[in-house]
Formats: C-alpha cells, structure tokens, sequence
C-alpha cells in the first residue's frame, strides 16, 4: 500500500463516518463503481483510483479532492 493509497483508505473513512454514509450508498450517489470505493477504502487497487472517481466522492462527500489525499490527519 502507498502513503497516498493509505490516505485515502483512511480519509475515505473518516468523512463517511463524520458525514453518515454507508459504502453502497456513497458508490451510488457518487457514481463511483462499488468495486473501485471498496479497493479505496482497503488501500488497495493495482491502479489506483481516476480523478474523476476522486472527484465525485470528494463532491458527494462536500470536501476538496486534496482532502481525500492528504495525510493531514494525526493518528
């Protein structure tokens, strides 16, 4: 797993716990593939995520992309 592949696990987390959504629900109304939201959230993904993809779960989510891959947040 990259840093920036484990930003975005751990970011992607965090906002959806802060802003309620569930993984379906998000993938959904963000029009993200269900399969590219689960590899995020696993820090997974051989190719990592499109920004178009970034950009839709960021503006579902009522963040700035860069906040989704920042590692801004202390453990």
């Amino acid at each position: 797993m990259t840093k920036i592949q484990k930003a975005l696990a751990k970011n992607l987390h965090y906002f959806m716990n802060e802003k309620g959504w569930k993984r379906t629900p998000l993938a959904v109304t963000a029009r993200v593939p269900q399969g590219t939201l689960e590899a995020a959230l696993n820090g997974e993904g051989a190719n990592g995520m499109s920004l178009v993809s970034l950009g839709r779960l960021a503006e579902t989510l009522d963040v700035e992309p860069g906040d989704l891959v920042d590692d801004w947040r202390e453990d």
